[in-house]
């Protein structure tokens, strides 16, 4: 036959010490009763069954069975791959498919949920694993979180204290606007971007005592009125000079008066008089009213011919032109030492004593070019050589004062900027100082986070589990109304009742939750699950050997009827039987 047809041999196994199949001994057949007092060896004959059933190996004993014709060595279970599909209901499968989850908080409250099925409580019991893993992490996590937010504060408390030094010093500056909202919040922003940095720019980031007095000036000082640039018009001293040169070279020929080309007073006197006669047409002396000497106009006339006058001009004009240079020369000022910002003054008062230096030695000498040009218009008649050493004014000396000046205007024009980049040099000076005690409250937290993010990983992925598993849990647990109907069937009463709680039923009587259960109603739960795995698509019940060991046990004589007609109803298309009884 298919099945088990006998256990051929049981040596040194719990009661059984050396049992042989006796010959007149029938084999097994379909349905088999084997009945006896306790203690007489029927549980150890289920275990053994049940071993077939989770093919596991029986080491401890000799025990051989013949099935389907084979025989087969308890020993060799494992690597059997023909034995046929088993359930066995015994202590073992209540010991392993009943569990009563106690509460976790309390112990002593009974508060029991019920799991059923020996996968679902593997999975109960990995689910209480969990739970004991992540209990502590949850702790660990919030007492971490405890710790960042009180050094969190300790940041807080420093930012604030150090924005606050800062804006005080800005303020103190009088013209640091834009620190005068200065807090944690932007002393702490300036901290993490210096941190950005490579760390020897971090460290020129802190000023010397001379830079940071320096900066603070700069961020004291008030803005100056733009400067015009300083205007001078440059001639050539040497054109001028040879210009001079050629004049005083010049001589006038004329019928010349002996007394007037030696009296340059008394030549002077007549050249007037002269013209005065001319103009009123006169032929006596205007002096002393005397008759003029026949001939005397035609004298002066031919000693002040037209050349001397054309001379005479030539050094008049000559003359002026020089004299309007030296007071063009004079009249030219630049703007005042005091009127630049201070950092430019002294570099600006270097410049312009050069330039009035150099303005007085050109003025000096063409002043000796005018009394040159004078002496020349007393002797008309005569050269006069002269050696001249000119001078001339350095175009570069107002080129430079207009570049002093063009900063004083690019500063006044970015003052606001020179402003704010001296502030900012300040500020990031006296942040760079402080930038390793921030750095090592920001690594205390960050450390701090690493660890609370560390756990919280772990404590996603043990929730994530947890999920799957009682979704699991939920998904494979039996129909309530389902399981109160076959409860109430097999004891033949509806006293128990069955309801959903987490992950599993919670069980009450009349309406009380069942506190107590009897032996016999905690067997008969777990032949209730039993009878439901002979159903599972893993199992095909007309082909499969089911194992019953006492599952009436401790029940009242109302309840044991009402069982047995259960049982034999559900076990009754079994393809082999074994009831132990």
């Amino acid at each position: 036959m298919t099945g088990i047809e006998r256990i051929k041999k049981i040596k040194n196994f719990r009661i059984f010490h050396d049992f042989m199949w006796p010959k007149n001994l029938i084999d097994f057949k379909r349905y088999n009763l084997i009945y006896g007092w306790n203690g007489s060896g029927k549980s150890t004959i289920s275990n053994m069954l049940r071993s077939i059933e989770k093919r596991t190996p029986i080491t401890e004993a000799e025990v051989c069975f013949k099935i389907s014709g084979k025989d087969v060595d308890g020993k060799n279970l494992d690597k059997s791959s023909d034995l046929p599909q088993v359930r066995v209901f015994n202590k073992e499968f209540i010991d392993h498919n009943v569990f009563s989850d106690k509460n976790e908080v309390d112990p002593n409250e009974v508060d029991p949920i019920v799991i059923l099925g020996e996968k679902n409580i593997e999975k109960q019991e990995r689910l209480k694993s969990l739970i004991n893993e992540n209990r502590p992490l949850i702790k660990a996590i919030s007492e971490l979180k405890e710790q960042k937010d009180r050094k969190e504060k300790e940041i807080v408390d420093f930012c604030k204290e150090q924005g606050k030094s800062i804006k005080d010093y800005m303020l103190e500056t009088g013209g640091a606007k834009n620190y005068n909202n200065y807090d944690k919040r932007k002393f702490r922003e300036k901290c993490n971007e210096i941190l950005e940095l490579p760390l020897e720019d971090q460290k020129t980031r802190i000023l010397s005592a001379e830079a940071l007095n320096e900066n603070y000036t700069k961020a004291k000082a008030e803005p100056k009125k733009k400067l015009p640039s300083f205007q001078f018009s440059y001639f050539d001293t040497l054109q001028l000079t040879e210009q001079v040169r050629n004049v005083l070279k010049k001589t006038v020929v004329s019928q010349t008066i002996k007394k007037l080309e030696s009296d340059e007073e008394l030549s002077k006197w007549m050249e007037q008089g002269l013209e005065k006669h001319k103009k009123e047409e006169s032929t006596t002396c205007l002096f002393c009213e005397q008759p003029l000497p026949e001939n005397r106009i035609n004298e002066l006339e031919a000693h002040f011919n037209a050349e001397y006058k054309s001379l005479n001009s030539e050094i008049n004009s000559l003359k002026s032109h020089i004299e309007s240079q030296i007071e063009e020369i004079e009249q030219k000022f630049p703007p005042k030492q005091f009127e630049l910002y201070n950092e430019l003054q002294k570099e600006y008062s270097d410049a312009t004593v050069k330039f009035f230096d150099e303005k007085a030695r050109v003025t000096e000498y063409l002043k000796k070019l005018t009394k040159s040009l004078e002496e020349k218009s007393s002797q008309p008649f005569q050269q006069i050589n002269k050696n001249f050493e000119p001078v001339s004014l350095s175009s570069e000396t107002p080129k430079y004062l207009n570049d002093i000046i063009n900063r004083h205007n690019t500063r006044t024009d970015d003052f606001t900027t020179s402003i704010n980049n001296a502030c900012q040099a300040i500020e990031e000076s006296k942040v760079a100082e402080n930038l390793q005690t921030y750095k090592q409250f920001t690594n205390a937290c960050e450390k701090l986070e690493e660890d609370i993010n560390s756990k919280q990983e772990r404590v996603d992925e043990l929730e994530a589990e947890m999920k799957n598993i009682e979704k699991e849990i939920s998904d494979h647990r039996i129909a309530v109304d389902e399981l109160n109907k076959d409860l109430q069937g097999y004891l033949g009463r509806d006293e128990l009742t069955f309801k959903l709680k987490e992950n599993g039923y919670q069980i009450f009587r009349s309406k009380e939750l069942a506190q107590n259960l009897s032996e016999g109603e905690k067997t008969a739960i777990a032949f209730l699950y039993f009878l439901k795995t002979l159903k599972d698509n893993t199992f095909s019940l007309s082909n499969g050997i089911v194992v019953v060991d006492d599952p009436v046990s401790s029940l009242d004589t109302n309840s044991l009827f009402s069982a047995f007609g259960f049982m034999k109803d559900r076990t009754k298309d079994a393809g082999q039987l074994f009831i132990l009884t």
